[in-house]
Formats: C-alpha cells, structure tokens, sequence
C-alpha cells in the first residue's frame, strides 16, 4: 500500500530536481530516498523517472502520477486543518458583535458560565454574520436585528450614544439633547474601534470634523486633557476599561432616531446553551 511519506518524498524529487537536492531538503540520506522511489514504483506497477547516470527525471507516467499525489497531500492538509479547527471549536466560543458595546458585559458573562471554554470576541460590522453563525465560525452573534426559522434570538440590551463636553462648552446649552445636525462646524475626538456605530452615526456628519484615534489610551487622554466633545455610550460609561474621566463633563444625549441600538443574540439550536446561559 502507498504511504503518504512516499508521495511527500515524490513531491520533493519533482520540486527539488535531483535526488540529492531533495534528500537534502527532507533531510535523509540519498539512498534511503532512492529506495523509497524504486518500492512507489513497484506498488503502483510502473516505472515514474527515466534514470540515468548522473540523472533521475519524471516520465510520462510520473508527471501524471505527480498531479495526484499534489491532489492527495492537499486533501490531506485540508483534512488535518479542518479536523484542528473542528478540535478548538469544542473548546472555543467565538462571539462576533457589530458593536463594541454588547461585548464588554457579554464576555466576562460568558467567562463566568463556561470557565473551561476560551472566550474569543470580534467586531465585524459586516452582513455576513448569520452565514458565519450558520458555519459555525462564531457560535454567538450579537446583532441589530433578530433572526427566524433554524437561528434562536432574543433581545440583549440598548445603546445610547452621547456627546461629552467640558463645563462651560457652548454645546452645553444643549445639556437636555442635541440632534446630529447641529454637530455641523464641530471638531470632535473619535476612537476608531466603533463598528456599526460609524455607518449608522459617523458617516452622516458630513460637516463634522473628527480627529480619529485608534489607539484607546491615547483616546482617552486626549479626551482627558482636550477641550474637545467626544463620543460615549451608555455603556461605555459603565465599563472600567472604556470609561474615559468624565468628572469635568457633561454628557449630552443625542436625539436622532439612530443614536439608540436595540442588540439581539442569536444562536443557532444546536448551541443554544449559550442563550440559556444568558437567559
């Protein structure tokens, strides 16, 4: 019978064009490769390379005998890669969120029921996220709509989205709400790292300038020691790690319809203990 060793020495005579620079590459002796070719030929009854010499080339039989063996390796390779993943899946729980927010309470949530998991978290504002699920690339996903038929969802939490300035900003004036239209002309402070946040707000302040920030400390500094209005969430506040020194400012809620996000988690049946977990 045909050993996967063989095809990988075979693979490597063809690749490396001698004998010698192949033994070399998979590190055996010339002879030992050469025997391993001559016992290939006999399990498949025919002769691979035209030898002569000084010389070991492919023949007919072995440039077809070739495009098989590739075809078998990378079967193989598919295989020990797919069973891997399979393998972390069943240690692994990978959540994706459009959002920031919802992940920084659903985490540590997660952690707490299943400690023997590992926890792993995305951002991906992107539509694909139901296909995802259904694959099982993520076994939980944190959207801004609910799903039907074979998906489980149910309704997490809401988001808020506020502006924050210093005492004695003009912008205080609207301290009771504030629509996105009159943040025309401002100069805001941004932190990159909002996900369905900047299609669904930032990308509609055309006449907002914004100085972005993408890494969160230095974020937070500026917002520290700026006179600047930046953006926070009814979460964010509440998250030791977001939360920004806010002593000095006062947040201002922004009025328009999509400055507040309904998030659902979903499912599908088959790992719906992670939706009872929250439930």
């Amino acid at each position: 019978m045909i050993e996967l060793q063989q095809l990988v020495y075979f693979i490597a005579i063809a690749k490396c064009g001698t004998l010698s620079a192949a033994a070399e590459e998979l590190n055996i002796s010339q002879p030992s490769l050469s025997r391993s070719m001559k016992i290939l030929e006999n399990e498949l009854g025919i002769l691979l390379f035209d030898r002569t010499k000084n010389k070991i080339i492919l023949n007919d039989a072995g440039k077809l005998a070739l495009s098989y063996a590739k075809h078998v390796i990378d079967d193989v390779n598919t295989m020990e890669h797919a069973m891997q993943d399979y393998e972390r899946s069943l240690h692994t729980l990978t959540i994706a969120s459009v959002a920031p927010g919802p992940l920084w309470s659903l985490t540590p949530n997660m952690m707490k029921r299943f400690p023997k998991m590992n926890i792993s978290t995305e951002i991906n504002p992107k539509e694909d996220l139901k296909e995802k699920l259904t694959d099982n690339t993520y076994q939980l996903i944190v959207t801004i709509h609910p799903f039907d038929n074979d998906i489980v969802s149910v309704p997490y939490l809401e988001e808020q989205l506020f502006l924050t300035v210093p005492q004695g900003h003009p912008l205080c004036k609207y301290k009771d709400g504030i629509y996105m239209s009159e943040l025309a002309g401002e100069t805001i402070l941004l932190y990159t790292e909002i996900g369905y946040w900047e299609e669904r707000v930032i990308r509609k302040l055309t006449l907002t300038n914004f100085i972005r920030q993408t890494e969160r400390s230095a974020f937070q500094e500026l917002v520290r020691m700026s006179g600047l209005p930046s953006f926070v969430t009814n979460l964010s506040i509440k998250d030791e790690i977001m939360h920004t020194d806010s002593t000095n400012r006062i947040c201002i809620p922004l009025l328009d319809d999509d400055a507040k996000i309904q998030f659902y988690c979903s499912t599908t049946m088959q790992n719906r203990e992670y939706l009872n977990a929250l439930l």
